[in-house]
């Protein structure tokens, strides 16, 4: 699948490529491809499909927006009736299978508020598209009549072919809230800190508000600041990429957020002020106008609660990485404007970021070695200030597409670090930070001191700010004779800078007893740019027969200087910058300069066929890419010129089937990652004290073969639904970090090599099914099975060769969660365990059993007065962990209660957060070279209320 062609590196002289493969063959082997296909396909069309989808759109003849829920009739040229239907979407549109012969139609569109519209339509010059857009057709508008309300069951999640439909309003959620609650109260969909949403274990790429883009690439904007009570409906489907559908077959999977009526035009807003206990605070605004045509968004965000790190409606608490103690404040504005007859579109926004964190952390770590286990104590501060910058720009006119966008950010922080090796267990010695503090204060004949390796405290301070400046072009047409054709291009540029200062005070307490004092200062810039540019060509065939190529040339050019100043004094604050650069670090003092050509094919074929709830998709795609790169790195006496030339192949296989209530899917990828050419360089960086990293002139590529298979099956209505998935992802030659421990010191060496032996599997039962037949009561069940095999490597100082670890992680887990909802009542049960079990090849005293279980209740419930309550209560428990503060049961509850005034435009909140004082983050990480159990302090409880106004105001009905 690939093949090496040449990998040399020199001491100050370049060798010359051998066995060069020309890029320009790898573009006339896919053009001849594309000529076989398409010689092919000029004998195909006679004898394929017999229709033709025709599809149109309905708007005000004014405003030129869409007219949903029409009634459509086709007729004949003799005025017989032949269909009749209804426009769907909000710009809609009708459309319908037709034969595939010249012929004429009637189009009569008939619609309470507007007159009758009636247009002649013919059918001719099909050529091979397989779909037909008529001309829109104009309505004038007539009278309003009032809305009329039907009442029916409430379905909460339906299933449409391959789009998930969530219905805002069958969801009770607490006054006051946002986007993210409605989000976090989705079964089956998980909102993890950041924005990231994913979907029955798939990520979403980003989000859509009633069709198009709202800060794409940001979806926090929209989660914590988009009241949820302007909701209609949440969507969840693929899309094609306009930017990049001519050249890959993978679409993005988006979640579009539809607006309920009375707000899709006019002006809605809101505001909110909230203060507590603890010093917590919160102020948001949002300001939404809408029009058929534009749409204006301004809003502000400042808070110390890290809104989105909070646990969801459930009471569900992802114990990752959260930052404890954030302050943000943000402020952004979005602006669209369309065209009435859509010649052209102006989408800009831009969004201006203030943090400031302050982090604690404490971590217990065992490292497997091969003749032992060396262990670890870390307890780290950090604070930070955060300052970023967001412009985008995107104009559409025709088939041209500009997207401008500039980015700036700047981070200052500082830090103080502590941490200790030990050659055995010091965990009768207490938690963490007893151990360290124990160890920093006790004499070197401390019973502590003796199994003690090293200690180390480092002051740090850190300063940066980087900027990018990117410009895409892109221009795509469609032939008349049903075909495809783009051109794009590319490019940005960007700068780096950062320095960092570093206090190192360090301890050894075997033979010989020592105490060191390291302080450092570095400076770092890197320069860059990076263009492509290309274009590709797709047919498509009346037999459902897709295939095409694209071709695009990538070149990238990175300058990076990083310059280490050392000295070392007896004075208690920070040396100036002048008094470091005396004294330079040539050892791990470098420069690089990285030049990178790439020529990227992908040919790929597809069949499509059907659509909706009985349709059929089998596509194959090959990422054809010849690299070619060059270095010139300087690092003290090394003065390399390496350079490279890669033929990579990357094939994905897509399968896809509905059909009726079933739908299956099936994927495999194959992906080649290169190794960094400057690991591949043999240096040595001895910056890091406690930590030394080398280089490696043997590294090879990496492949990672990924399948993904899955079944679902809809239960009585598309409601209820069952579903299996298994995914595998087998490692091949993948590049892990070789270590070196020096017993004596405690000083690891890191060096990459390639490891073969890395697996793992998971395999999911989700299940949703309704108890009653009023649908009131619902179960869901997620069953989890996951496998993971590590191999890694390992070695003590004194061996000539690493030893290769091999470490078995079996997870299991059951989530069971039922709910029942009557009106104004929900009430929700959950339920969850996991075990953890890790197992060490040919040595059973390193096993791991591990538990950790939840268990809790949600409830909802709307009380006389406009007042409604929400409340969770959740016991987290966990057992079998090496720190003993870790294995603890802690119950967490948040609170509620609030009532709307005004006719629900005023609304005051009390909120309780972790009533119980109880809530903690903890995270427990397995692979083959140890193991890491993870405190993180968790924000502190509080109570707030909050007092929150909104509006809308929509234009007069005529």
């Amino acid at each position: 699948m690939m093949s090496l062609l040449n990998h040399c590196h020199s001491e100050k002289k370049c060798m010359k490529m051998n066995n060069f493969i020309n890029p320009a063959s790898m573009l006339r082997f896919a053009c001849i491809v594309i000529m076989l296909f398409g010689f092919k396909a000029t004998f195909t069309d006679a004898q394929t499909v017999k229709t033709i989808s025709v599809y149109q759109y309905v708007k005000d003849s004014f405003t030129k927006a869409g007219i949903p829920n029409a009634k459509v009739t086709l007729l004949d040229e003799t005025r017989t009736v032949i269909d009749t239907m209804r426009t769907r979407g909000s710009n809609g549109y009708w459309d319908k299978e037709l034969e595939r012969t010249p012929r004429k139609y009637i189009v009569r569109v008939e619609h309470p508020d507007y007159e009758t519209g009636e247009m002649s339509v013919e059918l001719r010059n099909l050529h091979r598209n397989r779909y037909l857009e008529l001309s829109t057709l104009l309505m004038k508008r007539r009278f309003v009549l009032d809305e009329v309300v039907v009442t029916a069951s409430i379905v909460k999640i339906a299933y449409k072919g391959d789009t998930i439909e969530v219905n805002a309003n069958a969801f009770n959620i607490p006054e006051g809230s946002m986007l993210s609650g409605l989000v976090g109260s989705i079964p089956g969909c998980e909102l993890k800190p950041g924005g990231e949403i994913l979907m029955n274990g798939r990520r979403v790429d980003y989000l859509l508000l009633n069709g198009k883009e709202f800060f794409r690439g940001d979806n926090s904007v929209m989660l914590d600041n988009l009241p949820y009570y302007v909701v209609q409906k949440l969507q969840f489907y693929e899309k094609e990429d306009e930017e990049k559908h001519a050249s890959t077959l993978q679409k993005d999977y988006v979640m579009d957020v539809t607006l309920k009526r009375d707000y899709q035009t006019g002006l809605v807003g809101n505001a909110e002020l909230a203060g507590g206990t603890s010093d917590r605070w919160l102020a948001r605004t949002f300001n939404l106008r809408f029009t058929n045509n534009s749409r204006l968004c301004v809003f502000g965000n400042a808070n110390n609660v890290n809104q989105t790190n909070k646990p969801s409606n459930g009471g569900n608490w992802t114990a990752t990485t959260q930052t404890d103690e954030l302050t943000t404040r943000r402020i952004g504005i979005d602006v669209e404007v369309d065209d009435k007859d859509g010649r052209f579109n102006e989408h800009a926004e831009g969004t201006v970021r203030w943090d400031k964190s302050e982090d604690e952390m404490r971590s217990a770590t065992e490292s497997y070695l091969a003749s032992g286990t060396a262990f670890g104590r870390k307890h780290d501060f950090t604070a930070g200030r955060n300052k970023q910058i967001d412009l985008r720009n995107k104009f559409q006119v025709g088939a041209l597409t500009l997207n401008s966008e500039w980015n700036h950010h700047r981070n200052d922080g500082t830090a103080m670090r502590r941490s200790a090796q030990f050659a055995a267990s010091p965990s009768s010695f207490g938690t963490t930070t007893v151990i360290l503090d124990s160890l920093l204060q006790a004499s070197t004949s401390s019973a502590i001191s003796r199994i003690a390796t090293n200690s180390m405290s480092n002051q740090m301070e850190t300063n940066g700010t980087e900027w990018t400046l990117g410009q895409k072009v892109n221009w795509q047409k469609y032939t008349k004779w049903g075909d495809d054709y783009a051109l794009d291009f590319d490019g940005s540029v960007g700068n780096t800078n950062r320095d960092n200062t570093n206090l190192y005070r360090l301890s050894f307490y075997q033979s010989p007893i020592r105490q060191e004092r390291r302080d450092q200062y570095r400076e770092h810039n890197e320069r860059r740019y990076r263009y492509a540019i290309g274009g590709a060509y797709r047919f498509h065939l009346l037999s459902g027969f897709h295939f095409g190529s694209s071709y695009h040339y990538q070149q990238s050019y990175n300058s990076t200087r990083s310059n280490l100043f050392k000295a070392s004094w007896d004075i208690s604050e920070l040396p100036s910058v002048t008094d470091f650069k005396r004294q330079q670090d040539f050892a791990n003092s470098y420069t690089s300069r990285h030049y990178a050509r790439k020529h990227e094919a992908i040919p790929y074929m597809a069949y499509l066929k059907g659509q909706g709830l009985d349709q059929l998709t089998v596509s194959l795609e090959v990422k054809i890419s010849h690299l070619n790169e060059r270095e010139y790195y300087q690092r003290g006496e090394i003065d390399a010129d390496v350079s490279r030339n890669y033929l990579l192949i990357e094939p994905n296989l897509h399968f896809y089937r509905t059909k009726g209530k079933w739908s299956w899917t099936a994927n495999y990828t194959l992906r080649r990652d290169v190794p960094d050419i400057i690991k591949t360089i043999g240096y040595s960086d001895t910056s890091d004290p406690l930590r030394k990293e080398l280089g490696n002139s043997g590294l090879k590529p990496s492949d990672k073969h990924a399948i993904r298979l899955s079944i679902t099956r809809s239960l009585n209505d598309y409601s209820q639904n069952i579903s299996l998935m298994q995914s595998v992802n087998v490692m091949n030659r993948l590049i892990a970090e070789s270590v070196a421990y020096d017993a004596g010191t405690g000083i690891y060496t890191y060096k990459p090599e390639n490891v073969n032996g890395n697996w793992n599997s998971q395999t999911q039962l989700n299940v949703r099914k309704a108890i009653d037949r009023q649908k009131r009561l619902f179960v869901n069940s997620t069953t989890r099975f996951s496998y993971f095999r590590n191999a890694d490597l390992a070695m003590l100082e004194g061996y000539t060769n690493s030893i290769l670890n091999k470490v078995n992680n079996c997870l299991t887990e059951q989530d069971l969660n039922m709910e029942y909802q009557k009106g104004k009542l929900f009430i929700a049960l959950t339920g969850n365990i996991a075990w953890d079990k890790v197992s060490r090849d040919g040595d059973d005293e390193y096993d791991v059993s591990a538990w950790n279980y939840s268990y809790g209740l949600s409830c909802r419930y709307s009380l006389p007065w406009e007042i409604k309550l929400s409340t969770n209560l959740k016991m987290y428990s966990r057992r079998g962990y090496e720190d003993h503060l870790l294995n603890s049961n802690d119950i967490v509850w948040n609170a509620t209660i609030s009532k709307s005034f005004f006719n629900g435009r005023f609304i005051a909140q009390i909120e309780g957060y972790d009533l119980l004082h109880q809530l903690s983050n903890v995270s427990y990480i397995v692979n083959a070279q140890g193991r890491t159990e993870t405190w993180y302090r968790s924000l502190p409880h509080y109570g707030m209320l909050h007092l929150a106004y909104h509006w809308n105001k929509n234009p007069k009905k005529k």
